[in-house]
């Protein structure tokens, strides 16, 4: 049964990382097939069944979700909106001032609202509100909203936006037109009750404990409300592994269910008569089913809570069903249990660590006949964890808490027994009045100090370091997966601490063969930033933009691509110039990555800047990087102003070229004109009119030109007629907003290979289809090969 659970979990993973979603014919093709081979007597073939029915599952929850997405003709035009505020509205500032993030279902449209949008009753979307706001869950709006399909970044190791989204169950994101007319239609009457009630106890802690640093801390152990959580304190808590303490998770709802029983087993036993019904870890579990759940509710039943609270059911359901639980069994089904219901949670990380941490401690402690002593289970379940993650987290370039084991042995009780506990008596006190409250949560608050000084001093210890990505040789994380289980055997396993010798080609650090030069565009929306890498040395020119103080593309997207292909220092930084979808993620791209030296704008409290001056000159492993514009004294625009930086190695040239406009353009063609020619071009300006103007494009002749600007962005960039340009000189045009990031590779005898565009080289069904774009990015290798 187990094998059987597990095949058709392997089939829902694999349906979740198709490059496309196969049709009806093919789909009925899998349910016969899947249906036939269950049927038949041979056990592997049963399991082959399994595996097609999950597949045929996640394809068909697939569909659904594509189903459900904002049509493509809705996009980027306004629509008018009755919907329903749902979830905890949060407020959030960013470039543009007050931000609300909202997230509502769609009631109905409005009577005038015709086609698509006619039948898209039931969508959930999350859009933003800019400016001051005040928003309650069930109240009834009239909105006029600009929305989009769910759609994100794709970059080297970046996060899944996209999938993430369609996995919430979000069908379309955008934001509330700043001068429409908005309008209240309702205080209450739609939505979920609960909704009401969370807001509204959120609201009475923030005005009892606003002034206490704790409080968002406090807001995420009981209402699973992260809102107030910085970047910060995330990279606090990822240096410390303690990130699953201030997520509510397995962890949480575990612990609520072990409390009840506890108490519900204390009171069973004074009640003879209750016994002769049901033993006492059934009225146990009966009492924590709903408690559970309730915690859940709490929570916002979220879909990380949703499959926290789906794993614990399982295990109840079999305490009920039988005398002893198999836990491997109980495992097995909740794996398949939240694959089913959740078919993308399989991209999310935070599943796969929840799933092989449980798997590790059955593999060490279930069986055993003698239990741990209680001073052993404060530290032995610790380094369990820390090995069984060593794979997981290099594989996915997550850095490794080296205090984490001898932090959580302390952060655990404190949070078990002490923070979550009194966080829930106090909450459910303010019921019946602020008094009885104030000292249950008062301890919570002081609870949490005490951790936060826990982890600050863990992390100034021991800072978080990072395994090797395992680069493209599966061998070392198969082997380090094998060395993981053989190192967990059970005491008295033959050859047991072999497996740490399996572990160690993952603590070497991958040496690949490098080409000369490495030039990766990444897809940061409306802005730009590039990474340049020659065989030992990487640069990044520009970071760019800073979205909100919570996300910016510096620390989210630049620092998380470098990590990927295992850069862990920057050599140099870039910084065309100051406006702020090239230099507003800087700031989060310092705070992340040591960095030596910085060319060009001014950032306050980083690495003193050197002003960006043409004619400077440097070589990195036979690489020539020439700084071409502006030269000393330039007066002009930030635009104008950018610095152009020229790489050239084995006869192949790249030019970045910022934002320069038709001023600059002309002046590097009067001063530097030997020097424009070049291969591959930066477009300026994110192809805007003012720049690449058709003299600029002649003197360069591309062979690729890069584009970055965002999908749909408002300034229509890249302009048709710029693009024509450049296609009138034979250039291939490579766009981030079509093909997400483009990599492209010079070898060491100057062979330019075809690009890599992300998009298109990691494909999933959730992308859109875009044939233009494959030929684009097929053909620009035709363009670049040559002498």
């Amino acid at each position: 049964m187990i094998a059987g659970m597990l095949a058709g979990a392997a089939g829902i993973v694999v349906a979740s990382r198709l490059p496309a979603l196969p049709g009806v014919p093919v789909l009925m093709l899998l349910l016969a097939v899947g249906v036939a081979l269950c049927c038949l007597p041979a056990r592997w073939l049963r399991l082959g069944g399994c595996f097609v029915l999950g597949l045929l599952w996640g394809c068909l929850r697939g569909h659904e979700s594509l189903a459900r997405a904002l049509p493509t003709e809705l996009e980027a035009s306004d629509v008018t909106v009755r919907l329903c505020i749902e979830g905890l509205p949060q407020r959030r500032g960013d470039a543009r001032g007050e931000q609300w993030r909202l997230r509502a279902y769609i009631l109905d449209p409005l009577p005038q609202a015709r086609g698509p949008l006619a039948r898209w009753q039931g969508r959930r979307i999350e859009f933003s509100w800019y400016g001051p706001g005040d928003f309650v869950p069930g109240e009834t709006w009239s909105m006029r909203l600009r929305l989009r399909a769910p759609r994100g970044f794709v970059n080297p190791g970046g996060f899944d936006y996209q999938a993430w989204l369609l996995g919430q169950g979000i069908d379309a994101t955008g934001h509330a037109v700043a001068k429409a007319r908005h309008a209240r239609l309702a205080a209450s009457g739609c939505g979920a009750p609960f909704d009401r009630w969370r807001h509204g106890l959120r609201a009475r802690l923030e005005q009892r404990f606003d002034d206490d640093p704790q409080l968002g801390r406090l807001l995420a152990v009981t209402l699973g409300d992260a809102s107030r959580f910085t970047p910060a304190d995330w990279e606090l808590f990822a240096r410390t592994g303690t990130t699953h303490l201030m997520v509510i998770s397995g962890m949480h709802i575990t612990l609520v269910a072990l409390l009840v029983i506890g108490a519900t087993g204390a009171v069973v036993r004074r009640i003879p008569r209750a016994l002769l019904w049901l033993p006492v870890r059934s009225w146990g579990v009966l009492a924590a089913l709903p408690a559970t759940l309730a915690y859940a509710v709490l929570a916002g039943m979220g879909v990380s809570v949703q499959r926290a609270l789906l794993m614990v059911t399982v295990a109840f359901l079999y305490v009920l069903r039988e005398r002893t639980l198999q836990p491997w069994l109980a495992w097995a089904s909740a794996l398949l249990a939240v694959l089913v219901a959740q078919p993308l949670a399989a991209l999310q990380s935070g599943f796969w660590l929840s799933f092989i941490t449980v798997g590790a401690l059955l593999l060490v402690y279930a069986g055993r006949v003698a239990a741990p002593s209680r001073l052993a289970l404060l530290w032995q379940p610790q380094i369990v964890v820390a090995i069984a993650l060593l794979g997981p987290l290099a594989a996915i370039g997550q850095s490794q808490a080296p205090l984490a084991p001898f932090v959580n042995a302390l952060a655990i009780p404190l949070t078990d027994l002490l923070i979550v506990p009194s966080a829930l008596a106090g909450c459910l006190l303010l019921a019946a009045g602020d008094a009885l409250a104030w000292l249950p949560l008062r301890v919570a608050l002081l609870g949490l100090g005490a951790l936060d000084g826990l982890l600050r001093h863990a992390a100034q210890l021991a800072p978080a370091w990072s395994l090797p990505p395992p680069g493209r040789d599966a061998w070392r994380f198969a082997c380090a997966v094998l060395g993981t289980v053989w190192l967990l055997l059970p005491r008295g396993f033959p050859g047991r601490l072999a497996g740490a010798v399996l572990l160690l080609p993952l603590l070497v650090p991958v040496r690949e063969a490098r080409p000369a030069l490495e030039v990766t565009l990444l897809d940061v929306g409306q802005g730009t930033a590039v990474i340049v890498r020659t065989a030992t040395h990487a640069l990044v020119y520009d970071a760019g933009p800073r979205y909100s103080e919570r996300f910016d593309a510096g620390r989210a997207i630049v620092a998380t691509a470098l990590r990927a292909d295992g850069v862990r220092e920057l050599d140099r930084l870039v910084l065309s110039h100051a406006d702020a979808d090239h230099a507003g993620g800087a700031p989060g791209l310092l705070a992340a990555l040591p960095v030596r030296e910085v060319i060009g704008t001014a950032l306050p409290g980083a690495v003193a800047a050197r002003p960006c001056l043409r004619g400077e000159t440097w070589t990195w492993d036979g690489v020539e990087f020439r700084l071409l514009h502006p030269p000393p004294g330039f007066a002009a625009s930030d635009n104008d102003g950018s610095c152009v930086l020229r790489i050239a190695v084995a006869g192949r040239v790249l030019l970045l070229a910022g934002d320069i406009e038709e001023r600059a353009e002309a002046l590097l063609r009067a001063g530097e004109a030997a020097l424009l020619g070049a291969d591959v071009l930066l477009v300026p300006h994110h192809g805007s009119r003012s720049s690449s103007g058709a003299p600029m494009v002649a003197a360069v002749a591309p062979a690729i030109a890069l584009v970055s600007a965002g999908h749909r962005n408002r300034f229509g960039h890249p302009h048709p007629e710029v693009v024509a340009r450049y296609h009138g000189v034979g250039a291939r045009v490579l766009e981030t907003a079509r093909h997400g990031a483009v990599r492209l590779r010079i070898e060491q005898d100057g062979t330019l290979a075809r690009p890599q565009c992300w998009r298109i080289a990691h494909r999933r069904y959730w992308f859109t289809a875009d044939a233009v774009a494959e030929r684009a990015c097929a053909g620009a290798v035709g363009g670049a090969e040559g002498g």
